[in-house]
């Protein structure tokens, strides 16, 4: 959902844990890199928790698991940047 014409780019989060607003940028990012920046955010927002994280993407644990692998993420080095 996005509000007027000045807050274009911003989108609103659901989620049982609602984290808030992220920016999407209008151009310079792939579709991967915002995905992997969602997924950071959300992991660092439920300090780890697979399963709470993948429910407030809307995405099964095991997807999850599967896309934080393909992208080079891992629980413990989230954790340790935050």
């Amino acid at each position: 959902m996005t509000g007027g014409p000045k807050d274009r780019g911003t989108v609103r989060s659901f989620g049982p844990s609602d984290i808030g607003y992220i920016t999407i940028p209008p151009v310079g990012k792939s579709l991967a890199e915002i995905e992997r920046e969602a997924i950071r955010l959300t992991m660092l927002h439920t300090a780890g928790n697979l399963s709470a994280a993948a429910r407030i993407l809307g995405i099964s644990r095991p997807t999850l698991t599967r896309r934080l692998r393909e992208s080079g993420l891992t629980r413990r080095s989230l954790l340790a940047s935050s």
